[in-house]
């Protein structure tokens, strides 16, 4: 059968090879151990003015402040650890570059991380108490209105359900909003903190130990100790903050806590865009429009989803899902990846595989098994016009991009392409997108039905355009490329064909027609593992764990000269592989998990013009 009938919700399997069984985290809340450090900070802060603030005095602070993160460089370069366990602890997570890039830290709250959707979040509650903008208050208050009208009314005695607009409601609906979006970031930060624990070397392991506590003895399961110590310190301060967002008495103050939270956030590798002319010369050069897609050559191998999701027993997942997880199942690709007859590279180039790695964990190496095709998975949610749309991920690993003609920047080890699909109202498709993990060769395909409401809603294209959801963006180099619209068919979570060029294994069209893979020659059908994009950052590896990625969210060992080429442009490394939440399209211009980058780069009718993703624009009869 060569697509599989939808899963099951509840048909997620874990991989007990290479693990020793899921680990019982059980992380609570969050710390007083920065308190000590916090009061030094602020008597140094006033050191010398006699507890008076001078204009001398508050010059001679600022001056002090620069002089003392000054020395703390000099200090961390110098190999001097804080003196912090859990600030000890994010320092030697970051000096090993075992640290996860895909998520920010936040200063001085190690009990939270945070991704694109949460800091997005959090930037709309900051600002929350004072936005009258019914799609910006849609974007925090809908999840938490319900909840809040009930736990409101039964704490009034009201039989009736408190109005919308009443300010008590508004008050604990932003409470229920804070409080759900702090709860999800400290989930983020319990999986990562663990996963990242478990990629430090046994000598990174006992310098922790000897330097935060040299008078006791080293127990004999110091991971597991040094463990337990730190998530008691976080379960402690997520405690206080919690208690905190209960204890305030305004939206203001609600306000003010993620505010707080949001200005201490952590700079992350996408922060690093790449300018100047040069770069503007080669973005509209090479990233122009390229009209309808060859869906590449006669012979091919097929790749056909497994049935379950895969999740290896060792890996802490953040967010599960139900209904997600089943999605995400449901709409995995067939990939129908184009085979020459001869070619003057090795013959696994173009066959997908399992990410491992290789020697030991204080020096592997990246490899894909192509014996063992894998594609990893993962969901994510988007705002398009204050309501919230699903997106599910798919990513998939080549073992190089071989050297295709003479001088070829692009070639190198390792080779990542990306499918993400975002859906309707409806749960089914209306926007997917592919590109290279690089972030290089985005491009975007509607479903008619949501390229025709486009043009119901706007008349037409705009000038130089094809389609009526493409927009122009003046302020960016280059504009989102349409290359053709996807008839999707009714029937339900019917599975996409996911076409792959050989050599360049840039993704090459989306089709639902069953008749394009007549014309074709099949040369090997196999079923691929649909695996947990987490497992990436915590492989097995001989001594530990490892993860494919480095500190910066480089793919290990997958440089390109490509990236030295461009290196004066300011970009990171371009060309070169990357993690989730790292990636940047179109020469840095936009960010691929922004949740507002749709509904921002294209022209998306709103929901009151039928369109917007809503109810049955992802389809057509």
């Amino acid at each position: 059968m060569l697509f599989p009938r939808p899963p099951r919700a509840d048909r997620v399997r874990r991989d007990p090879s290479g693990g020793e069984g899921v680990k019982s985290l059980n992380l609570r809340r969050w710390d007083e151990a920065m308190a000590d450090d916090r009061l030094d900070d602020e008597r140094a802060r006033v050191a010398g003015t006699d507890g008076k603030r001078s204009a001398g005095g508050l010059w001679w602070n600022r001056f002090a402040r620069r002089a003392v993160s000054t020395a703390a460089v000099m200090v961390l370069a110098a190999g001097c650890a804080p003196r912090s366990y859990v600030e000890g602890v994010s320092w030697t997570l970051r000096r090993s570059g075992a640290a996860s890039a895909s998520l920010r830290g936040v200063r001085g709250y190690p009990c939270l991380r945070l991704d694109s959707f949460l800091l997005d979040r959090l930037n709309h509650l900051r600002h929350g108490a004072k936005t009258h903008d019914p799609e910006k208050q849609a974007e925090w208050l809908p999840q938490e209105l319900p909840y809040a009208l009930t736990r409101y009314s039964a704490e009034r005695g009201d039989s009736v359900l408190s109005p919308p607009d009443d300010p008590h409601l508004r008050r604990e609906a932003f409470r229920e909003s804070l409080r759900q979006t702090l709860a999800a970031a400290n989930r983020l930060a319990t999986a990562a903190y663990d996963n990242e624990f478990d990629r430090l070397t046994p000598n990174e392991l006992r310098g922790l130990w000897r330097r935060y506590f040299p008078h006791e003895a080293e127990p004999p399961h110091l991971r597991e100790v040094l463990r337990a110590r730190f998530r008691r310190v976080c379960s402690r301060q997520y405690d206080r903050l919690m208690q905190q967002v209960e204890r305030a008495s305004s939206v203001d103050a609600l306000a003010r806590i993620a505010r707080e939270i949001v200005d201490a956030v952590e700079k992350s590798p996408k922060d690093h865009h790449g300018r100047g002319p040069i770069l503007a010369l080669v973005a509209r050069s090479i990233d122009v429009p390229d009209g309808p897609l060859d869906h590449g050559g006669p012979l091919v191998d097929l790749y056909v989803p497994d049935e379950v999701l895969t999740c290896a027993a060792h890996v802490e997942r953040a967010t599960e899902g139900g209904r997600e997880d089943e999605l995400l199942l449901a709409y995995a690709p067939v990939i129908v990846q184009e085979r020459l007859p001869s070619s003057d590279y090795p013959p696994d180039t173009d066959r997908i595989g399992t990410v491992r790695l290789e020697g030991r964990v204080d020096h592997s190496k990246v490899r894909i098994d192509t014996a063992v095709p894998s594609v990893y998975a993962y969901w994510r949610y988007a705002w398009i016009h204050g309501r919230r749309h699903l997106q599910l991920t798919y990513t998939y690993w080549f073992p190089r991009h071989p050297k295709l003609k003479r001088f070829d920047p692009e070639a190198g080890r390792i080779e990542g392409a990306v499918l993400r699909i975002t859906l309707d109202e409806a749960d089914r498709p209306a926007l997917f997108e592919t590109l290279l993990a690089c972030g290089c060769y985005h491009r975007c395909y509607p479903s008619q039905a949501l390229e025709e409401a486009a043009c119901r809603a706007f008349g037409g294209p705009e000038p130089g355009k094809r389609f009526c959801v493409e927009r122009h963006r003046p302020e960016k180099l280059v504009d989102w490329i349409v290359p053709e619209t996807v008839a999707v068919p009714r029937e339900e979570q019917a599975r996409p064909l996911l076409f792959s060029r050989a050599g360049y294994h840039g993704p090459a069209g989306i089709s639902f027609r069953l008749e394009e893979l007549e014309s074709r020659t099949i040369r090997e059908q196999s079923r691929y593992t649909i695996r947990c994009y987490e497992e990436l950052e915590h492989l097995p590896v001989e001594g530990g764990y490892g993860s494919m990625f480095d500190s910066r969210g480089l793919v290990r060992g997958a440089n390109r000269l490509e990236g030295s080429l461009l290196g004066g442009t300011g970009m990171l490394r371009a060309g070169h592989p990357r993690a989730r939440e790292t990636q940047l399209l179109h020469w840095d211009q936009y960010d691929f998990d922004d949740p507002h980058v749709l509904e921002r780069s294209l022209r998306l009718p709103p929901p009151a013009d039928g369109g917007a993703l809503v109810r049955g624009a992802g389809s057509r009869p």
